[in-house]
């Protein structure tokens, strides 16, 4: 299967209802979670398409993936950023707990690098500045978060990679899963020593075990940049540990080393980012995004120009979406001449309300 192909299962779990969505494909299972896409039902044949996020059956029992999944669901359902996919719902349907987010028809910045290797040439410049500096934007929002009463409740992302960033079809940027996010308002309940991140991704600091700030997600970024530029891995070996002591000990090489085409003003920007030092990298992902715009401003793509790409690169999963769609359940069939009769006849005796949501224990 060719890296433009939706990593679709067997369809063993199609047709699978969990409350009101109805299973449409398995997209992907993780270390803690499977993904599937699906679709929400309604009225007059209504259907809005959600990506549902359900943790393994093997896990489901334990406490600590029960809190990060409730977490997550807290963390972000207050977000709304035209950069970060957006939390929808959280729910429990026959016993079993699921989030229900947005659907993003696109590809991970991982996935995008494979299709580039697939086609023989390599990621754009451009389109990887547009890529970070949204990025880096969608990062900023999240760390200065204030609540919809007006309280401060910054958050950390902790696991900023290429897995966890998407590019529509549109050319559209957005970061996803803040799975193990860590809301600086709430006291912390990673345990001393216990490092949660991505191999090879993790500043120096979150590779010690130490408070973590906004410059932590900073140097996961300018990882992503330095990779997204050479096309190469910055921090790689066989061992989790291993590649650790090299972020912690190996000095960075500008990534005009490796593509010619990185002036040096963009170089000295990446090298700042990835400072050991957080004292010694940019203040904000923000202040990061405007010395992107500052220093290579006329290089950064366009969505426009992103948009092209990737409908060229990824148009076999957009065709093999569309069949998924056309062969997926329609929802609630009732015509719109039947809901209208029903609304004039009061609604109430025709249509049931809906239960009330169920109450999560959170235990926290």
């Amino acid at each position: 299967m060719s890296g433009t192909t939706l990593p679709l299962a067997p369809d063993a779990s199609k047709g699978r209802s969990l409350g009101k969505y109805e299973v449409l494909s398995r997209l992907s299972t993780g270390g803690m979670a499977e993904i599937f896409l699906a679709s929400q039902r309604g009225l007059a044949g209504f259907r809005k398409l959600v990506v549902l996020k359900q943790i393994l059956p093997d896990i489901r029992g334990e406490e600590e993936f029960i809190r990060m999944f409730l977490d997550e669901a807290k963390v972000t359902a207050a977000f709304n950023h035209p950069h970060i996919a957006q939390v929808f719902d959280l729910d429990i349907a026959e016993g079993e707990l699921f989030l229900a987010m947005e659907f993003v028809p696109g590809a991970t910045l991982v996935e995008v690098a494979r299709a580039c290797r697939q086609a023989s040439h390599p990621i754009p410049v451009g389109f990887s500045l547009m890529a970070v500096r949204d990025t880096a934007v969608a990062l900023h929002y999240a760390h200065t978060f204030t609540d919809p009463l007006g309280h401060p409740s910054p958050v950390i992302h902790r696991d900023v990679a290429e897995k966890n960033i998407m590019v529509t079809y549109e050319g559209v940027t957005k970061l996803l899963d803040f799975g193990i996010a860590k809301s600086l308002a709430r006291a912390s309940r990673t345990a001393v020593g216990m490092v949660k991140g991505t191999s090879g991704y993790m500043s120096p600091e979150q590779i010690m075990g130490e408070p973590l700030d906004a410059r932590s997600d900073l140097f996961s970024l300018g990882v992503v940049l330095h990779e997204l530029l050479t096309g190469m891995r910055l921090f790689y070996a066989k061992q989790a540990e291993a590649m650790m002591n090299a972020v912690l000990k190996c000095e960075v090489t500008p990534p005009s080393r490796a593509n010619k085409q990185i002036p040096p003003e963009l170089d000295a920007i990446v090298l700042r980012a990835l400072s050991k030092r957080r004292e010694d990298r940019y203040a904000s992902t923000l202040e990061f995004a405007r010395a992107l715009e500052r220093a290579v401003g006329p290089l950064i793509w366009h969505p426009e120009q992103s948009s092209e790409m990737m409908r060229r690169l990824f148009a076999d999963r957009r065709e093999q979406t569309r069949q998924l769609l056309i062969a997926g359940p329609t929802g609630d069939t009732t015509g719109e001449t039947s809901v209208a009769a029903m609304l004039a006849m009061g609604g109430s005796n025709s249509v049931p309300e809906a239960p009330e949501p169920p109450t999560v224990n959170t235990n926290s």
